[in-house]
């Protein structure tokens, strides 16, 4: 087998794959979400707005389940409806239920 024809199989290793995959996705967060300052937890950041006290909470209870996807335009258009601020705690791929 040719030398260049080994190398580029080994290039289509998983490994390579995911390699790759994570490190874009790390550069996209990285862009997305700036970090806290040093020694400040998610919780105890200030929040942008005070948003009040929670009025309704709603909670999954069936069996465990993974989050594919939210319906983002649905949920705009009830918290418009309902004058409400809408506060998602579990992000896509996220388990639910657990």
């Amino acid at each position: 087998m040719p030398v260049w024809l080994i190398r580029s199989v080994n290039t289509l290793q998983i490994y390579h794959v995911l390699a790759v995959i994570g490190a874009r996705g790390r550069t996209v967060i990285s862009s997305m979400f700036p970090r806290l300052e040093s020694g400040t937890s998610p919780t105890e950041a200030e929040p942008l707005v005070d948003l009040g006290p929670a009025t309704q909470a709603v909670t999954y209870s069936g069996p465990p389940r993974s989050i594919a996807r939210y319906d983002l335009q649905t949920l705009l258009h009830l918290a418009q409806k309902a004058d409400a601020v809408i506060a998602i705690e579990c992000g896509v791929g996220s388990a639910a239920g657990n």
